[in-house]
């Protein structure tokens, strides 16, 4: 090559656009946070209450009786699981986060906001965030339970869930007054057995609409106990 063919080349390599840059992702948070709420509700599409309610902010020890509802033979053989159907907008300030959700529960649709709170990493334990309940308004309205004898007996297909209730009853001071069980979306077949005279056997279906909670779009558990003469 020749001294000038040389320099030309230099002077065109010289001039040459650089390679375009990746543009640098700013939505990082609002992906994390799409997809934790994601795999929330695919939990509870799939039944695994309990690994769903580790993805809340809801102090309580799954293993403990007042959770009986979370246990795999209970939540998975519920009928009306929520399901998830879109994430719309999620917005980001600091620590805290919302994102809007559309899901069903009952082939109903159900809009709501969902306040998220980022967990800094802990040891081995990832930077993560946590899905926002109200201890107050989570889970199921048993008002009624507290008029029946304490040796009524509950079950859901099968599975023994009175320590459940009662614990709600003993507890209603620290949810408002009002006894709740803690329980996601979907329908519980409620066996209730009264022992004794006077005694009955019978269900309540106990309507959860929404995915954290709610109160049955029927008649209470209330009015099934006083239509048994309590």
């Amino acid at each position: 090559m020749s001294t000038g063919a040389l320099c030309l080349a230099l002077v065109v390599s010289a001039c040459a656009p650089e390679p375009a840059l990746e543009p640098i992702d700013s939505s990082t948070d609002e992906l994390q946070i799409e997809g934790t709420v994601e795999n929330f509700f695919e939990l509870l599409r799939d039944g695994d209450a309990r690994a769903a309610a580790l993805m809340t902010d809801l102090e309580i020890d799954i293993d403990a009786e007042e959770a009986l509802l979370l246990d795999d033979g209970v939540y998975s053989k519920v009928g009306s699981r929520p399901e998830l159907v879109d994430v719309g907008d999620v917005s980001v300030s600091g620590d805290e986060a919302r994102a809007e959700v559309r899901y069903l529960v009952d082939e109903v649709t159900r809009e709501e906001t969902l306040e998220l709170v980022r967990i800094p990493k802990q040891g081995t334990v990832p930077e993560h965030h946590l899905i926002r309940l109200s201890p107050e308004a989570a889970g199921a309205d048993m008002t009624g339970a507290e008029l029946l004898p304490d040796d009524t007996v509950y079950r859901i297909n099968g599975v023994d869930v009175t320590a459940a209730i009662r614990a709600a009853v003993e507890q209603a001071p620290r949810t408002g007054g009002t006894p709740r069980v803690l329980a996601f979306g979907g329908d519980y077949p409620i066996e209730v057995t009264v022992p004794g005279g006077g005694g009955f056997t019978d269900t309540f279906l106990l309507e959860v609409p929404m995915f954290a909670g709610g109160d049955s779009s029927g008649g209470g558990f209330v009015d099934f106990v006083r239509e048994h003469g309590f």
